[in-house]
């Protein structure tokens, strides 16, 4: 599936390509080492992340990936994202952010295309990327920019390799009527359709569309479209909402199964997330 980035833009560089100096761009490299659930947001820049330690969940615009030891992502400024780690427990991530300037024509095109795709690292492959890794971080303190691109090359060189092998094959088995189905609930989510009305919608039989919809993504039509909509209670509830605007925008029928829900997925209620959330960005 196709990222909603400039596509007109990669294919201008690939005949004009300019890499980026020192006063025109930056590039971070850093280690969080405590990194615990975040919610739901997006970036104004690119970013790449590795889970070096530690077990989660991640929703990269609407699909969810399970985190451990060797996992990648890559968020362009067209994706929404957020990840999540059980109470009590925390994530070793290594995080990359830098703009469009530092990705190569070639790399640009296929960000464009929607290849770079999540993945998972061999621990012979980590073990590459850490070394890369480590000499970036070393270079980005330097705030020089002198071996900065090409070291970035390499790292998304490597890492570009170890997704597309991956998601070949799961590319070749792909429905495109699942794919439509996603995007049609990425669009109506917050109406809450039944397993029903997004059949009809692609043309299938609910059971067939069940079944087949369990098979894509390994989990079933109402436990995703919930996590959609758990997902973004939270992102309105971290800004300041009501619960009980925000339990109608996201298409409940009722508070109770609302908070339901909610504590089945956050392990908390709706007010406790919010309070833990505020107290979060305004400590003592």
């Amino acid at each position: 599936m196709k990222r909603n980035f400039d596509v007109d833009a990669a294919s201008k560089a690939q005949k004009s390509e300019q890499r980026p100096t020192p006063a025109e761009s930056q590039l971070r490299a850093k280690i969080h080492p405590h990194a615990a659930t975040f919610p739901r947001h997006t970036h104004d820049y690119f970013e790449l992340e590795i889970v070096a330690d530690g077990k989660g969940q991640h929703n990269l615009n609407g699909t969810f990936y399970p985190l451990s030891r060797g996992s990648f992502y890559f968020i362009t400024p067209a994706d929404y994202h957020e990840f999540s780690v059980k109470d009590g427990e925390e994530m070793t991530i290594w995080n990359v952010s830098f703009d469009e300037n530092y990705l190569d024509a070639k790399m640009r095109y296929e960000v464009a295309e929607g290849s770079f795709l999540p993945a998972v690292l061999s621990e012979e492959e980590l073990a590459y990327i850490e070394t890369l890794f480590i000499l970036l971080t070393k270079e980005c303190e330097r705030k020089e920019n002198s071996c900065t691109v090409s070291l970035l090359d390499a790292l998304l060189c490597l890492l570009r390799r170890t997704s597309r092998l991956q998601n070949e094959e799961k590319t070749k088995q792909g429905s495109p009527e699942i794919q439509r189905a996603l995007a049609y609930l990425q669009e109506h989510f917050l109406e809450a359709p039944d397993l029903k009305t997004v059949a009809a919608f692609i043309g299938f039989h609910p059971a067939y569309f069940s079944a087949l919809f369990k098979k894509a993504l390994g989990i079933g039509y109402t436990e995703y479209l919930n996590h959609l909509r758990i997902a973004y209670a939270k992102s309105l509830l971290a800004r300041g909402g009501s619960v009980s605007e925000v339990c109608f925008t996201c298409g409940f029928g009722s508070l109770s199964n609302f908070q339901h829900t909610f504590r089945k997925y956050v392990l908390m209620t709706p007010s406790e997330y919010k309070k833990q959330r505020r107290n979060a960005s305004h400590p003592l």
